[in-house]
């Protein structure tokens, strides 16, 4: 957002620097970015009076000019149609240099000599008109050289507005900023209006359909207007803060918006079919060509303004193309209305389109004084464009707003900020700021809340404007703290400290990857997932959201790959995302997810290095959940994986409920990653885990010793080890206190089509030693309900 401070001081007699103004408005929360100087350098570019005009000898479309800046006459060709005798105009000499670039030289066009250029704004990098020349007023004075004509050097503020303040979006704005500040006072506009013409109701009627999304549509007529371009004040003012002159008319709407905060936009009315305004909701799949040429596809419901026909603007975003204002315009139809900002920003965002008029809107524009800017507006054009102004104004306002009272106490404001303030102070900050205040109590007060403050709304945003507009460096530092201290960080956050320390101790680079990602490469791997779509993608490689961390972290493998980094350990955890259904907002979760390559260690002296392999990534993962001090978990065979070798791989199950997985990146994976060698991947739902994760409770080291016994059983070779021991850990046996695989064998003492299982089983009881006859007791009861269970046989 640019703001002229020539513009602040023509409506308040500022008498601040640019330096002090900069720093009050930053300090009050209106950031000031950047200051830049404003003012164009135009050397041999002089106001000049055309004494002649005759015809081109040798074209049709030329004219042979006689312009002199009062010392000196020259012979300039030109070939602008509205260049006549007498008229002032803008004469840029020999050896001047144009904004873009251009210099002017002596030259002979079509045979004639010409002196320099009578010019147009568009030329002067100050407008969009090409094909006509500024035409300057009668009282110009000759020879002056332009920096005079448009005003003297300006300084322009770019401003960082905060979504929640419209209110600053325009001078005015600013102006009451200044004034809460103690620099002045906002002046109340006092808007004269010739009314001439006849009245409005004979010559339009507005009629809202949809009024939740357009409370409120006012409208004046102006007949007769002449288009033509800006007068060079409104062309210098509009330069300094960015907008490009168009014409008189669209000029004047650009200027009251930035005068005031409220768009407006100006209709070519002898292009309306019916003599009337109906706002209302776009039908489902229609469609209309904006200003800019282009056909939108509008989202049901969007804001039409139509003439009770067709559709004539997109509300509050963008006029049609088929009722813009262009030379030919005569009579205008000069609207100010106030849309629903959520229903903006939709349709704003679903077509594409971001204006300046959208971008107020959406952040809430001042209801109850949309006609204030409509009369400025109408009064610059009879001023500027001629023609009579139709008596009255067409205000269709079917419910009207309501301002909303928030009590405010002394004690609370000054126990939120630590000050001491009274009543007094308190309401002469908020008055400052153009809040209607009552006193309730001794130390109490209502304040009402005018349309153009949305951002207001509990007594805290009360609290707020007091402490910014009091000044943050005059509240007194204070050391003592109160609250409650003690707050529980939250699970997922603890978990993920704990994750990042655990493998950055052993190696592994933590990554931080964007959640867009390339829907295409999880299309090559057939990976089922619900995609989130980006409605506006800017590349066909960040059309979704991604599903999960392993695309993320093997395009990473590749590019470190692809500069001779052969051994990659890194981890990631971060969220993922899954569509939860239209209309509705992506499921989120956290996942914890890793990529191990290359080597398994660093080569040393006597310490021969190898590959990481599928005891390495287990083992890894074994050794994590040892650190968080999580039990509830078993390995078992992966059934398939879009990314993952099912040979090489393992499902993490914690009571028959996927929690993560780990392996061997498939080679189609590796193909479709463009990875050359093998690849380990491992990834944990955070969510899952949590949710199983049983806390560590301190017990007392035992004090009796375990008794371990073997047990070695022939099974099935289709048997499961891990759905075994499960079994065996489910049986709840009263003294079994670990199991542990310590052989699998499969060969001649073993029959065909069978394997042999040794497991080692430890027993303990907490308060005394275990005698043989309870432990044989245990081995044999595990047995019977093994033999129930499955097809075995103890081998001896």
């Amino acid at each position: 957002m640019n703001i002229s401070y020539n513009w602040l001081k023509s409506i308040i007699p500022l008498e601040w620097s640019v330096e002090k103004l900069a720093d009050k408005l930053t300090m009050s929360g209106t950031e000031v970015e950047a200051i830049e100087e404003f003012g164009a350098e135009f050397d041999n570019i002089v106001t000049a009076q055309v004494k002649s005009v005759e015809k081109h000898p040798n074209a049709d479309k030329l004219k042979v000019c006689e312009v002199s800046d009062g010392d000196h006459d020259y012979h300039v060709v030109c070939g602008a149609p509205n260049v006549a005798e007498n008229q002032k105009v803008i004469l840029a000499k020999v050896g001047a240099k144009l904004p873009k670039g251009q210099h002017i030289k002596e030259a002979t066009i079509r045979g004639v000599q010409s002196s320099g250029m009578i010019c147009s704004y568009a030329e002067l990098s100050l407008g969009e008109y090409t094909d006509v020349i500024v035409v300057l007023p009668d009282e110009t004075t000759v020879g002056k050289p332009i920096q005079e004509l448009f005003g003297e050097k300006d300084y322009v503020f770019e401003l960082e507005i905060t979504p929640n303040r419209p209110d600053c979006l325009s001078h005015r704005g600013i102006v009451r900023e200044i004034q809460a500040l103690g620099g002045g006072k906002l002046p109340v506009p006092a808007i004269a209006i010739e009314e001439t013409g006849a009245p409005i109701d004979k010559e339009v009627v507005v009629e809202i359909l949809n009024p939740d999304d357009c409370p409120r549509y006012a409208a004046r007529l102006i007949k007769g207007v002449e288009i033509k371009p800006s007068p060079p004040w409104l062309v210098s003012k509009l330069h300094a803060v960015g907008i490009r002159s168009i014409n008189n008319v669209v000029d004047i709407t650009n200027y009251v918006m930035m005068e005031y905060g409220h768009p407006l936009h100006a209709f070519d009315f002898n292009l309306f079919e019916n003599k009337k305004v109906v706002v209302r909701g776009a039908d489902k799949n229609e469609k209309f060509v904006t200003l800019d040429g282009l056909e939108r596809k509008l989202p049901e419901d969007s804001v039409l303004i139509t003439d009770g026909g067709k559709a004539v603007a997109l509300g509050g975003i963008m006029g049609g193309l088929n009722s813009e204002v262009t030379q030919d315009t005569r009579d205008i139809l000069l609207e100010s209305a106030y849309f629903n900002p959520v229903r903006i920003r939709r349709t704003a965002k679903a077509v594409k389109l971001s204006t300046e008029s959208s971008q107020r809107f959406e952040r809430g524009a001042d209801l109850e004084n949309i006609t204030v800017p409509l009369d400025a507006a109408a009064r610059l054009i009879r001023e500027l464009a001629g023609g009579e102004i139709a008596t009255g104004i067409a205000d269709c306002y079917p419910n009207e707003y309501r301002r909303i009272s928030i009590p405010l106490t002394v004690e609370e404001t000054n126990r939120l900020l630590g000050t001491e303030l009274s009543l007094s102070e308190i309401q002469s900050i908020l008055e400052s700021l153009d809040l209607l205040c009552t006193k309730t109590a001794e130390n109490s007060l209502n304040a009402e809340i005018p349309s153009f403050r949305p951002d207001l709304n509990v007594p805290a945003d009360l609290i707020e404007e007091v402490s910014r507009i009091y000044g943050f460096d005059n509240i007194p530092e204070s050391e003592v703290l109160s609250g409650n201290m003690d707050v529980e960080i939250p699970a997922n956050i603890r978990f993920a400290k704990s994750a990042r320390e655990f493998f950055t101790v052993r190696g592994f680079d933590e990554v931080v990857n964007w959640v867009l990602y390339n829907p295409k490469k999880l299309q090559k791997l057939e990976y089922d997932y619900k995609p989130v779509q980006i409605s506006n993608p800017l590349s066909e490689d960040t059309a979704i959201l991604r599903p999960h961390l392993f695309g993320s972290l093997l395009d990473r493998v590749a590019y470190n790959l692809n500069r001779n980094v052969e051994d990659i350990k890194i981890f990631e955890v971060d969220t993922i995302f899954e569509s939860a259904g239209k209309g509705k907002l992506p499921a989120q979760s956290l996942q914890l997810a890793g990529a191990w390559t290359g080597n398994a260690f660093k080569q040393g002296w006597g310490n021969p290095t190898r590959a990481v392999d599928f005891y390495d990534i287990r083992g890894l993962i074994e050794d994590f959940f040892i650190h968080i001090g999580y039990s509830n978990y078993r390995f078992s065979a992966l059934d398939g994986d879009a990314f993952l070798d099912s040979e090489w791989s393992l499902a993490i199950t914690s009571d028959d409920e996927l929690i993560g997985k780990l392996g061997k990146g498939s080679s189609k994976t590796l193909d479709v990653f463009e990875i050359k060698q093998p690849t380990w991947l491992f990834f944990i739902d955070v969510p899952k885990l949590l949710g199983k994760r049983e806390y560590i409770r301190f017990e007392e080291p035992p004090k009796f010793p375990p008794s371990d016994r073997d047990l070695a059983l022939v099974v099935d070779d289709s048997l499961k080890v891990g759905e075994l021991m499960g079994f065996v850990n489910s049986l709840d046996e009263k003294y079994l206190e670990d199991i542990r695989l310590f052989d699998i064998y499969s060969g001649k003492q073993v029959p065909e089509n069978k394997k042999s299982i040794a497991l080692s089983l430890r027993f303990r009881h907490p308060e005394r030693t275990l005698t043989d006859d309870e432990i044989d007791n245990a081995i044999n009861s595990i047995l019977n309900r093994l033999k129930s269970k499955y097809k075995l046989d103890l081998r001896e």
